[in-house]
């Protein structure tokens, strides 16, 4: 079975996007990029990138998201979960290196995709990132360092 891959704003406006839609759909979305601009500064500030990097890519992925997403009623936003993980590529390699990683994950999904992966569970990333500052705390509630041995040894990672 083949299934055409074709963003769902196409299919909407082959089926027809009225007035009243366009007006009903105005306020929600309005209402998600008020919320979502300042949230993605915030995220920004604390990944120890720009500002102006933040706001750029709030706007630019909300209007890729917008013309290429899927369901009709999906929303899309800055998640605070990835701010581990972009300040941790920011320290260690820099906003090229941000950049990079970026491009490799936009060529994963592009890959993934192709080979007929329709969704992803983030399960998984999700506990992995909250991982990270749950082991700072323990480590630093504990005073337990690398070179110690016991039950949260195993738990520390190679962060």
């Amino acid at each position: 079975m083949h299934t055409r891959l074709e963003p769902k704003i196409f299919a909407i406006f082959r089926e027809g996007y009225s007035r009243k839609q366009f007006y009903s759909d105005l306020a929600p979305g309005t209402t998600v990029g008020i919320v979502a601009l300042p949230l993605a500064i915030a995220f920004a500030i604390a990944s120890g990138v720009k500002l102006e990097q933040g706001l750029f890519t709030a706007i630019v992925a909300g209007f890729v998201i917008s013309l290429l997403g899927g369901p009709r009623a999906q929303i899309s936003g800055p998640t605070g979960a990835f701010v581990v993980v972009i300040y941790g590529i920011v320290q260690q390699y820099g906003n090229d290196g941000l950049a990079v990683a970026t491009l490799i994950a936009g060529v994963l999904l592009i890959l993934a995709m192709a080979q007929g992966v329709s969704s992803f569970s983030s399960a998984g990333s999700m506990k992995e990132i909250g991982r990270i500052p749950l082991s700072r705390i323990l480590t630093s509630l504990f005073e337990v360092t690398r070179d110690s041995t016991g039950p949260l040894t195993g738990f520390l990672g190679d962060e």
